[in-house]
């Protein structure tokens, strides 16, 4: 692990780039819930907890188990299939890993453009994966799935606009996690909305109730082992706690988060083809009407204007990634280079994740996420905290912004 050679400047803004969005109280309560299915009280036979809800709503472990059964078991080796530029590096890999031809869309902006050269007829099945906060505009779309019926089209809403913006007509199923950072949260799981296309859903719901359960003390034991997360992700003085610890032993404070979040993601990086354990329907069940969720989505979107309005405009498009105004419950932005840069903004009391989430579908695109970090949640900053960091953000761009070979300033 990379060691510390820089004393900070500044101190700790105790805020790291990431949140146990469901809070201290649910989170005792998704724990206790567990309990209570480990120790036999929590009900009935797992059989005959159903993964079927309301609204063609199919639960699952996680939103990739969905994904892996779709693209596996649903489509053929032989199918073209067209995606968006950029997708959660779970699913870029997985629909790399099986051979079928991958076709790229173009994109200008928050538009996706059709492929030149082919038509609807061509493709078996096409995957959008939202970001940022907003959904892309690709209307065009829906006609090709009036020009061929058999399209099916798969769309990523975890990091999309707001959950009340799902447009029915637009895909076959749209994906949500449930993850310990996500909104909405049920500290695990996840769920896809099928829309009209009943033979798809029969296929879902059939194919996860087939898939052995997770057991309670799986489940039980994944909630516990969050607990340092909690402290540390909602709790300021846990946050200092464990940043002066790691200083005491010499670890920089780059290293020290991004090795973190890379042994305690918000997703299971396998074993994911189980099928939900009681206590996780249970507490999905509890999560309440999402309503109260998209509150906490807009508060994101309000945080981050607040946060772009101190950013000078000779900067504002080299600090926005892919010119997105909004955001999701993480809160991404551009540095003109990580090593420098994140150092930094360290050096300010700032701490950054690098990108851990997304990858570009092929190399033309990949500079859209060159130098991409996470910034500490803007969820709980104060506004002086958040213009403090608009500040450092700038303060790296003023001074290493003739490292990028086209910046838009």
């Amino acid at each position: 692990m990379e060691r510390s050679t820089t004393t900070p400047e500044e101190p700790l803004i105790p805020v790291v780039p990431a949140y146990v969005t469901c809070g201290a109280l649910t989170f005792l309560w998704h724990l206790l819930i567990a309990f209570l299915h480990l120790v036999g009280l929590g009900g009935s036979d797992p059989r005959n907890w159903s993964v079927k809800r309301p609204r063609n709503v199919v639960l699952s472990q996680s939103c990739r188990c969905i994904f892996a059964l779709i693209w596996k078991n649903w489509l053929k080796p032989d199918d073209v299939v067209l995606i968006s530029p950029f997708h959660h590096h779970s699913f870029i890999r997985m629909m790399r890993s099986t051979g079928n031809k991958l076709v790229v869309m173009d994109m200008d902006g928050q538009k996706l453009l059709p492929p030149k050269g082919y038509q609807a007829k061509d493709f078996a099945a096409v995957v959008v994966t939202q970001m940022l906060g907003r959904d892309y505009d690709a209307a065009w779309l829906k006609a090709w799935r009036a020009e061929n019926k058999d399209l099916l089209i798969i769309e990523d809403r975890v990091q999309g606009d707001l959950i009340s913006k799902e447009d029915e007509t637009f895909a076959d199923i749209s994906l949500y996690s449930l993850g310990q950072d996500k909104i909405p949260n049920a500290l695990g799981g996840g769920y896809g909305v099928v829309h009209n296309n009943p033979r798809l859903y029969d296929f879902l719901v059939r194919e996860i109730e087939k898939l052995p359960f997770e057991s309670a003390w799986e489940r039980f034991s994944f909630i516990l082992k969050k607990l340092p997360t909690l402290l540390i992700y909602n709790s300021r003085f846990g946050c200092f706690l464990v940043e002066r610890l790691l200083r005491l032993f010499g670890y920089g404070r780059t290293a020290a988060v991004d090795n973190y979040r890379k042994q305690n993601p918000g997703f299971m990086h396998g074993g994911y083809f189980i099928r939900p354990s009681p206590a996780l329907i249970r507490s999905i069940d509890i999560m309440g009407d999402l309503s109260r969720w998209e509150v906490m989505q807009e508060r994101c979107n309000v945080q981050y204007s607040k946060f772009l309005d101190q950013i000078p405009k000779r900067h504002l498009d080299n600090v926005r990634v892919c010119g997105s105004d909004n955001s999701c419950c993480y809160f991404f932005v551009k540095l003109p280079d990580l090593d420098e840069s994140r150092q930094l903004l360290a050096n300010r009391g700032i701490m950054t994740i690098n990108n851990q989430t997304f990858l570009p579908a092929e190399d033309k695109v990949a500079y859209h996420l060159d130098n991409m970090c996470t910034l500490p949640t803007f969820l709980t900053l104060t506004d002086e905290e958040l213009d403090a960091i608009a500040h450092a953000m700038t303060e790296c761009w003023d001074r290493f912004g003739h490292k990028v070979a086209n910046p838009k300033a």
